[in-house]
């Protein structure tokens, strides 16, 4: 018999920790995009000015581009898991370093930790779904886990704004903090080691 996947609503009631680690990451990417989508802000309150915030996304897409390009390598016999579990300790680390890095340099350190997050989570990501979730629905958690970070950056640009209006930039930066460590928590409770078995219908 072929195997035919689950409608979404079936999914996710019937896969309830990968459900808490979409909202998990759907949380820690709100935090994430309050920097880098408000990233002149940021910028700014460092001492940057425009310019500087160029740097920082050239500088972004330098440390990122390896991880994800060498993964395989990288990875050698851990397990994808593990990985995932490492990349949010680093999103939560990096939340925390962000609203104290008051000065351009400090903030260029700070974004040396989009290697061990952002990049490994987007790389991990793929090995992790195609090892925890039926082989019938892995295109739909490939979708749903990466819609999170548009999930997030939405979520992010709605309310970040009004934020960043209404109080000081490290303020804001801390309360996304709060957030992200949230997600991180989500996120790693519903990560799991274990293959599941694929759904034959």
């Amino acid at each position: 018999f072929s195997a035919r996947g689950r409608t979404m609503a079936a999914f996710l009631r019937g896969e309830p920790r990968f459900t808490v680690l979409l909202l998990g990451a759907a949380l820690i990417f709100f935090g994430h995009n309050t920097s880098t989508n408000f990233l002149i802000n940021v910028t700014r309150y460092a001492g940057g000015d425009t310019g500087t915030m160029g740097l920082l996304n050239g500088f972004m897409a330098a440390v990122e581009i390896p991880v994800m390009v060498f993964f395989g390598r990288l990875r050698g016999g851990r397990r994808s898991a593990d990985l995932m579990r490492i990349a949010f300790v680093f999103f939560a680390l990096k939340a925390a370093a962000m609203p104290l890095a008051a000065s351009v340099p400090l903030l260029f350190a700070v974004f040396l930790l989009q290697a061990p997050s952002f990049a490994l989570y987007t790389a991990a990501i793929v090995d992790y779904v195609a090892e925890t979730v039926p082989f019938e629905d892995s295109a739909k958690a490939q979708s749903l886990a990466f819609s999170m970070t548009t999930l997030g950056a939405v979520l992010a640009s709605l309310a970040a704004g009004k934020l960043y209006d209404a109080l000081p930039v490290p303020a804001v930066l801390w309360i996304a903090c709060g957030i992200t460590a949230l997600g991180v928590v989500l996120a790693i409770l519903g990560t799991q080691s274990q293959k599941l078995k694929s759904q034959r219908l």
